[in-house]
């Protein structure tokens, strides 16, 4: 659940070697926030800090060149800085199960789809107008080169200013809207969950959960609504793109009720719930990406 969203802002837009770098340097960061989670939690026992310490050297050896090379990814900074403290702060507390300690790490997940879309190629293709610049075809003609992708690498590799801090090559609408729908669906789970382990047995958990998919499946359900045409589907069925963002929402909002029925009659073990919920990444992972392309 951790690395989907970064992934899946990778699909969609498009690789390039920084996109591959911060998908890489994000699993870092995983391995290092879960590392001092637990050093944190044990109050410093030595058992935990070998690892923290070998990862973190290895977030710092692959990291500080990318922020050299890329230093806008500078502007996203100061929203880490204060979700990493407030992860680091639920860990201390031995509430990171909390619900605003799972809140905090389905944003930081989250986010990463927007962060790594911006630096995806498709970024780059803005040809609104060209430029003629110092590049040559193999005929030795020059090459023009759309100046959304000048902007773009001007901005992503520079340090941001005060007018380039909310650039939308920093913030391009896919990745934006792939971030909301992790951030619902992640969140969702989370909901879930609880109702499986931590909470169950629990009425309010488990009709805060059904709720939230409720919710999620009846926006899901009017936002296809918007782009089927006013005389109907057509041959009676939903484009395919979006079959699967409807399925996605269906899915969630019957394992939100059907396991937890089950539950209140036989236990259903952890790993079961587990299983479960790695479907349900994967779906919500290809409804994201069939939706995107079809928006």
């Amino acid at each position: 659940m951790a690395l989907a969203p970064a992934v899946a802002g990778f699909v969609a837009g498009g690789p390039t070697r920084d996109s591959v770098w911060l998908v890489a340097l994000w699993a870092l960061c995983y391995c290092v926030q879960f590392a001092a989670a637990r050093w944190l939690k044990s109050r410093f026992a030595r058992r935990y800090l070998m690892p923290v310490a070998a990862y973190g050297v290895a977030l710092v050896v692959l990291g500080v060149p990318f922020v050299v090379i890329d230093s806008g990814i500078l502007r996203w900074a100061p929203i880490y800085m204060v979700l990493a403290a407030l992860s680091f702060l639920a860990a201390w507390l031995r509430r990171e199960r909390s619900l605003w300690g799972n809140a905090v790490a389905v944003l930081a997940s989250s986010l990463m789809a927007t962060v790594v879309a911006s630096y995806g190629s498709r970024n780059m293709s803005d040809a609104s107008c060209v430029l003629e610049v110092a590049r040559y075809d193999a005929q030795g003609n020059p090459m023009p080169v759309p100046c959304g992708t000048q902007q773009m690498l001007a901005i992503m590799h520079e340090p941001p200013t005060w007018d380039t801090w909310w650039s939308p090559y920093a913030f391009p609408a896919g990745g934006l809207m792939m971030s909301a729908v992790f951030a619902a669906t992640q969140f969702g789970s989370v909901l879930f969950v609880k109702t499986m382990i931590r909470e169950r047995g629990s009425r309010a958990y488990l009709v805060a959960s059904v709720a939230w998919h409720a919710v999620l499946f009846a926006g899901v359900t009017w936002w296809i609504g918007s782009f089927v045409p006013a005389g109907g589907v057509e041959d009676g069925w939903i484009p395919m793109p979006l079959m699967w963002t409807e399925l996605a929402a269906i899915w969630l909002l019957a394992r939100s009720v059907a396991l937890p029925w089950i539950g209140s009659r036989r236990r259903v073990k952890p790993v079961v719930t587990g299983m479960v919920e790695m479907v349900s990444t994967l779906l919500v992972f290809v409804a994201v990406l069939t939706a995107l392309a079809a928006a």
